[in-house]
């Protein structure tokens, strides 16, 4: 239990500051935070995946062109790290055609979960995506 709490404070820290790169205020930042935290633990089954242990993939990415990625694992993306994989993750939420990073931390899960299925980032049913990141997410909800 100290270790996922440690690592969900290292990775906020992370997001955050990254984040705050992309020209957010201290307010969106955390939102985007919040939802990148709650996402990461339902991609990695609260940090277990072998996705996440052998190739810090967060959020069960696939190789792109992006610059981040550095082999694939499983089908999935591989990272030298964790910020790579965040790094990965916010470039592809900014360089949606409908919404940026300001946008995003703009959005509650829901909206969230859904312009990720619009963008065929995954594969499952909206609901139970939903549930699985809103079940992370501060103030639980399901559909």
């Amino acid at each position: 239990m100290a270790f996922r709490r440690r690592k969900k404070k290292m990775l906020s820290e992370i997001i955050y500051s990254e984040s705050l790169k992309y020209g957010l205020n201290d307010i969106q930042a955390q939102r985007v935070t919040d939802l990148l935290i709650a996402q990461a633990k339902h991609e990695t089954g609260n940090f277990k995946s072998k996705s996440y242990s052998v190739g810090h993939n967060l959020f069960g990415m696939k190789r792109s062109s992006r610059d981040f990625d550095d082999g694939e694992y499983l089908g999935h993306a591989t990272f030298k790290d964790d910020t790579d994989s965040i790094r990965d993750m916010l470039q592809y939420i900014n360089n949606g055609k409908r919404y940026s990073l300001l946008d995003v931390s703009n959005l509650d899960v829901l909206q969230y979960v859904t312009y990720l299925k619009d963008r065929n980032y995954y594969e499952d049913t909206l609901t139970n995506y939903f549930n699985g990141v809103s079940g992370f997410y501060r103030g639980k909800k399901t559909l």
